[in-house]
């Protein structure tokens, strides 16, 4: 019997595939280097694409509390690898939907300008898929809004997924690239519309997906944008604030990465039902639950519990 839910690490190292290979490194050919002058971007980055689409997977599954292990298997290389790819060692992973995981290759984020790209994990077909990354092209990214701001999605209509990233086209608004992998020829979609955000501060801690059509991006500290795919571009988006009895923090403006939300206060969509808040109050000793109304309209408090003190009995 399938497990109903698996415990991962967010972090996950590339290592060497030295099974596939017999032990042996390989060399690889770095196609791009060759020629009378240097590679320009879209060179490089189409040659970091085909070298992830050699990375393999294998996962292993264990009880929660245990933590089970996703491992990226690279080819063993035969020399170190050129600059351009020396930070493509590591994933993290941006959201889960079902059977599928989303993870960054390397250091790449929407308005960076590191390499990298997308590997989509189906741990129902154990397959690892390659998206590239936003159309370099694009003039509007202003900057990184989060560790993890890549959606996947279940495709409600068919087969496949849907990955939506979330971008600022502005220094106070936010669309959405959209990426249809059973499309005749995919690619990234940007969607019509945009939504002002609360603060030009926003910042992405986590996001997950709703009732197979919503996309939620949650700022632990202000709120939760939604798009909801399934509405026209004039109703597309909206935004949640965080109920007004959640416990306040004060951030200073000048240090705002001091305050690391994601120690005290969680958000998910629990068993694909109910959009659930969980955080300790100021002093710690109290972790309280809030649900949100199916409607969307509101925040109730459904559990509240005591938290002992370490060392206390």
């Amino acid at each position: 019997m399938a497990r109903s839910m698996v415990l991962l690490d967010r972090e996950i190292d590339f290592s060497p595939d030295e099974a596939a290979y017999g032990g042996e490194s390989i060399p690889y050919p770095w196609g791009f280097w060759e020629g009378s002058g240097p590679p320009n971007r879209k060179a490089i980055s189409d040659q970091v694409i085909k070298y992830l689409r050699t990375f393999k997977a294998r996962a292993i599954v264990g009880n929660p509390p245990e933590l089970s292990f996703l491992h990226i298997l690279v080819p063993p290389q035969s020399l170190p690898l050129p600059p351009p790819y020396m930070g493509l060692d590591s994933g993290r992973i941006s959201s889960t939907d079902k059977n599928l995981v989303a993870l960054y290759a390397g250091g790449y984020r929407p308005g960076s300008s590191l390499l990298g790209g997308y590997l989509i994990y189906d741990a129902r077909k154990d397959s690892l898929s390659v998206i590239p990354r936003l159309p370099d092209h694009d003039d509007d990214l202003h900057g990184v809004m989060g560790h993890q701001s890549a959606v996947v999605m279940c495709d409600a209509q068919g087969e496949g997924y849907l990955l939506a990233e979330l971008f600022m086209p502005g220094f106070s608004q936010a669309g959405v690239w959209l990426w249809k992998s059973s499309s005749p020829e995919p690619e990234w979609v940007l969607l019509s519309g945009s939504h002002p955000l609360p603060s030009s501060r926003f910042t992405v801690d986590l996001c997950f997906s709703y009732r197979g059509s919503i996309l939620c991006w949650v700022d632990l500290l202000k709120g939760m944008l939604l798009c909801d795919l399934n509405q026209d571009c004039n109703n597309k988006f909206s935004f949640i604030k965080l109920p007004q009895d959640c416990p306040a923090y004060d951030v200073n403006p000048e240090y705002p990465d001091i305050v690391r939300p994601g120690e005290f206060r969680s958000m998910a969509c629990v068993c694909a039902a109910h959009i659930k808040l969980i955080a300790l109050d100021e002093y710690g000793l109290e972790l309280i639950v809030w649900t949100l109304s199916p409607d969307l309209s509101g925040w109730n408090i459904t559990c509240k519990y005591n938290v002992k003190k370490s060392g206390q009995t």
